[in-house]
């Protein structure tokens, strides 16, 4: 079978050198394996349709078929199916990759979550209505729901610290969400402590973190040894927190005031979550 390379450089170097050198993705199109520049994907594919008058739709089913297995003309050193997954929205926004990336959110496939999350929202920007259908995908329940909850809170921290673009009704709904499930999460509890330490200061002496405590120790047998000492250092700290400030129960009032005034740390490594 023949190789088409779509090269936008200027550069004509073999194909062989371009493989050793540079992520190149190769996907069979009309029985052609074209090979695509990884950084350049979409420009370089757009660039290939038009030449070719390949209609979108067709390319959007080659795709999706291209990221759920790997056809059987490509060598795995050159099977790049996540590079896809993370750009498939930036080729196209139909209803047909929406409905894709949807169902890939909700499958069992953990290690394409984060680029299938990116591309969600690269579609659907962080809004109100975004947070309603992204509360759906938190709510599921099976083996990788940790991840997936992982994933979408780890979003939530970045976009309340880098994004300046969020409106303080957004921040609020955020923080409420990762509070809703604060104490039926045996799995996050320990990232969704810290961030909401640092985002809500109050946070520290209230009922819902003593709420998220308890929940925890009801399943200490669950945890490791880490764990456990992770837990404890957390309720000394609630302890100390409750001996200096009243215990009290997080209103709405308290969460949009304290993080309108809220002021973003500088980056920090991510916390790991217990994989059970």
């Amino acid at each position: 079978m023949k190789k088409c390379l779509i090269i936008l450089t200027g550069i004509l170097i073999s194909s062989i050198t371009l493989k050793a050198s540079i992520k190149l993705i190769e996907i069979p199109i009309r029985g052609t394996n074209v090979v695509f520049n990884a950084p350049n994907f979409v420009q370089e594919l757009n660039t290939y349709i038009i030449s070719y008058d390949i209609p979108i739709e067709e390319i959007e089913d080659i795709l999706i078929a291209y990221i759920n297995q790997k056809p059987e003309n490509v060598s795995d050193e050159i099977y790049y199916p996540k590079e896809v997954l993370q750009r498939v929205s930036r080729f196209s926004q139909s209803d047909k990759i929406v409905l894709f990336l949807d169902s890939i959110i909700k499958s069992n496939k953990s290690n394409f979550y984060y680029r299938s999350i990116n591309a969600f929202l690269y579609i659907s920007p962080f809004s109100l209505d975004n947070l309603v259908k992204i509360e759906e995908y938190i709510k599921l329940n099976d083996e990788t729901s940790y991840i997936r909850r992982s994933e979408f809170y780890n979003k939530f921290s970045y976009a309340i610290d880098r994004n300046e673009t969020l409106s303080v009704d957004i921040k609020f709904e955020m923080i409420k969400l990762m509070l809703k499930y604060l104490s039926s999460d045996l799995y996050n509890w320990r990232f969704l402590d810290q961030e909401l330490c640092e985002k809500i200061p109050s946070y520290r002496h209230s009922i819902q973190r003593k709420n998220m405590i308890e929940y925890i120790q009801t399943n200490e047998t669950s945890l490791n040894e880490w764990q456990k000492g992770e837990l404890t250092k957390i309720l000394d700290a609630f302890n100390s927190a409750i001996k200096e400030k009243s215990l009290i129960n997080l209103t709405d009032e308290i969460i949009k005031e304290e993080i309108n005034a809220y002021v973003p740390v500088p980056p920090k490594q991510g916390i790991g979550i217990w994989e059970p």
